[in-house]
């Protein structure tokens, strides 16, 4: 499995991701603002309604003025699906890039998100952890980042900023035989 392929598998979990975000989202602006969504134009969760969650959205005619919003689950799993699939073609890209010219042995994806690339540069092994993340600014967009990741190369352990040290350490214990008990 070449790492295209990898990243692709994790589409599924990724559009599971973002349903559940945007259904967080619609159900937190129903609680502070009702179903009719009254007054959400003029609060902080404008833009959250207008740019992500309106689209979203189906408006359920009720008795009185104002329509009721529902989330639409149909127009929810097509975006999520296409949202997940570019962002998937984007980190794979991401991936091969930061890892330039190698010969690959492994790549393997474990809880959820995460994957681990074992690669030879220039007669050197190489690993390389890193982690997909995918988070909500505050207005509601949704970004996908990449963490500081740990480059394993043989005794060397190196990571790109000081957010890897936690993890830095760890493999670096680990390269050293050293076991951490609870």
């Amino acid at each position: 499995m070449n790492i295209e392929q990898a990243v692709e598998a994790l589409i599924p979990t990724l559009a599971d991701r973002v349903s559940a975000i945007w259904r967080c989202q619609f159900d937190s602006l129903v609680e502070d603002f009702g179903p009719t969504l009254k007054g959400v134009y003029n609060s902080k969760s404008c833009s959250l309604w207008r740019d992500v969650i309106r689209p979203l959205c189906n408006a359920v005619e009720v008795s009185g003025n104002r329509p009721e919003y529902e989330l639409s689950d149909y127009k929810v799993s097509v975006l999520a699906q296409k949202y997940a699939e570019a962002a998937a073609k984007e980190w794979s890209t991401k991936i091969v890039n930061k890892l330039g010219d190698v010969e690959y042995h492994g790549f393997k994806c474990f809880h959820g998100c995460n994957y681990l690339v074992h690669a030879t540069r220039d007669g050197h092994d190489i690993r390389l952890d890193q982690q997909l993340i995918l988070k909500s600014s505050p207005k509601g967009k949704l970004f996908n980042q990449f963490p500081a990741r740990i480059y394993v190369d043989g005794k060397l352990v190196s990571a790109a900023a000081w957010p890897a040290h936690p993890d830095w350490l760890a493999k670096f214990l680990a390269v050293l035989g050293t076991q951490i008990e609870p």
